[in-house]
């Protein structure tokens, strides 16, 4: 019975195994065939789907998404996050628009996909360095700490973790709070024992510390807080909120308690500041505000006061500089310019949102062409150089310093030097007979006669007149000599010039500039007409720094006669030594 069923099982069996799939062909060809779209209807790419969800336009394929050209699996780097996919198809990284980039190589051989340690505060993670500048960026006040030669994760999180502040505890007198890194002892097991105990003042009463908290206030380094310290001056909480930006306010010690408390960001005047037209820019105390630069001088305030300027127009004296100052954070600093006035400061008055901002700066001194120009518009043309126009000559504007004691820059000073020529014309008696007291009329007509090719007559009288000066008169009067050594202090460190010291009283002062004078002058001419003696430079003349014109040496219409029977010529030389 069991054999004649098995045996009908099989011959059903092996008969169905003949029976025709036709059937399963017709169903086959009526369904379509599925296909790998580049793009769906849907928006979505690389979807092995029904070809009539492609969209218009897309590819499409009867194979696996794998062989595709257009679906290849690689390594996506998208700049806009800096992050890295792996085995993303290539379509796909396409669609994340033009700040993704596609590679044939694996994550790990993708250099922009190169990972490194990104430390953040005291947070850290494996990262580009891309997306660790898009993540530091968040965070304004944060600067991006990036250690590409760290590759593993568990050594990056414990670089983030040396970071953290806590107590370390080595003994009951030796408490620091600081960093974990700066902790010779591990991370503590016990309150009362010795380690690292991260979060946690040395104040607090749990630890192993005889310290006493809030012992005292004071400034933390990169706070604008005041911050409790315990009485080992450790560190603490905050003792006062100051705001930089919305209360305009920092830590810092009261002058007159000595106390710190938040302090205004201003400033307030120690003495009366200027500029160098001598005009106050602020009264002593007044307030400057927080960023505002001005220029000081080494010059004495209180003399400055009220009178025409002491620096710059060519009068600073040797040994003298520029400096500026300027009000940061309630702290007014003073910073010198470049030695021997290489550098000057320069300062003016901004309008910020309506409200004067002086500001203030050291500047190159450009005055090495200023005496080779001939006009003014050239001297005083502040693009190409620092020169002023003084009695139709170019001076620099700030009187270059130099080492006058190792005779530096003689050949600047001897451009100061100078000759002017004074003309003394001597009637007919004086100058044809001499002083013999010879007053034969036909002596002096015949020597006239011989000397003009014509007959003349004079008259007694005219004849024994007394000499004149008929051109450069100017260069006999004191002034003449005040205004050549002004010019020469002007140039530089140069002439009869007091020293940044003030020394009023040395002669060697006077002996930077000398002059004809005294027994170097004819007597003719100290007696004529108009004549004189102009003597030497004085200290008093020193004070005297308006003056500095030139001196009219021409003849003028009336004297042009008189001066063809000139007879003394007399040159009036002035000389600038390098001397301070």
């Amino acid at each position: 019975m069991n054999k004649k069923f098995i045996a009908s099982f099989l011959v059903a069996l092996f008969l169905v195994s003949f029976i025709p799939v036709s059937g399963f062909n017709e169903i086959k060809d009526v369904q379509a065939a599925p296909v790998c779209c580049e793009k769906t209807t849907a928006g979505s790419t690389c979807q092995y789907v029904d070809e009539s969800e492609c969209a218009a336009g897309s590819k499409a394929a009867q194979t696996n998404c794998f062989f595709t050209s257009y679906c290849k699996p690689g390594t996506c780097f998208d700049l806009n996050d800096g992050r890295c996919y792996a085995n993303m198809p290539l379509a796909t990284c396409a669609a994340r628009g033009e700040t993704a980039s596609f590679s044939d190589l694996p994550i790990e051989g993708t250099p922009q996909c190169d990972a490194g340690c990104c430390i953040i505060g005291n947070q850290a993670a494996l990262i580009t360095q891309t997306r660790c500048k898009k993540e530091t960026s968040k965070y304004p006040d944060l600067q991006m700490v990036f250690k590409e030669e760290i590759k593993d994760e568990s050594a990056c999180v414990d670089l983030a973790r040396s970071s953290d502040k806590g107590c370390c505890v080595q003994s009951s007198d030796n408490c620091v709070y600081t960093a974990r890194a700066n902790c010779p002892v591990s991370t503590g097991t016990s309150l009362a024992g010795n380690g690292f105990f991260v979060d946690r003042f040395c104040s607090n009463s749990e630890l192993n510390c005889d310290v006493t908290m809030h012992a005292k206030k004071g400034c933390l380094d990169g706070s604008d807080d005041v911050y409790w310290f315990d009485s080992a001056g450790n560190p603490e909480d905050v003792a006062e909120d100051c705001d930089y930006v919305d209360k305009q306010n920092t830590c810092g010690k009261d002058k007159l308690t000595g106390e710190y408390t938040c302090l205004d960001l201003e400033c307030k005047a120690e003495m009366d500041i200027f500029n160098m037209d001598a005009k106050e820019i602020y009264n002593s105390g007044e307030i400057i505000k927080n960023g505002e630069s001005w220029c000081e001088y080494d010059v004495d305030m209180d003399e400055f006061s009220g009178k025409k300027s002491m620096v710059a127009f060519g009068r600073d004296v040797p040994g003298s500089r520029y400096y500026r100052g300027v009000c940061i954070n309630n702290k007014i600093l003073v910073s010198p310019c470049k030695d021997f006035r290489e550098e000057w400061c320069i300062s003016d008055a901004m309008d910020v949102e309506g409200t004067d901002y002086n500001v203030a700066a050291c500047r190159l001194n450009r005055w090495q062409d200023c005496t080779e120009q001939k006009t003014k518009a050239k001297c005083e043309n502040t693009d190409a150089r620092d020169c002023q126009w003084k009695a139709d000559r170019c001076v620099p504007f700030v009187s270059p310093g130099s080492k006058f004691w190792e005779e530096e820059n003689t050949d600047v000073c001897s451009q100061g030097n100078s000759e002017c020529e004074v003309i003394v014309s001597v009637p007919g008696l004086t100058k044809f007979l001499g002083n013999s007291g010879n007053t034969d009329p036909s002596k002096t007509w015949l020597v006239i006669f011989q000397y003009f090719g014509l007959i003349m007559s004079f008259g007694q009288e005219k004849l024994a007149d007394k000499p004149k000066v008929v051109a450069g008169g100017d260069c006999l009067k004191h002034n003449y000599i005040v205004s050549q050594n002004n010019f020469c202090r002007s140039l530089g460190d140069c002439g009869a010039e007091y020293n940044l010291l003030g020394e009023k009283n040395s002669n060697s002062i006077l002996d930077g500039f000398v002059s004809t004078s005294g027994s170097d002058i004819p007597e003719v001419v100290k007696k004529a007409e108009g004549g004189g003696d102009p003597g030497k430079i004085t200290f008093a003349d020193l004070d005297n720094w308006v003056r500095m014109e030139k001196p009219d040496d021409s003849a003028k219409e009336e004297d042009k006669f008189q001066s063809i029977l000139k007879t003394a010529v007399v040159p009036i030389t002035t000389k600038a030594l390098t001397r301070g």
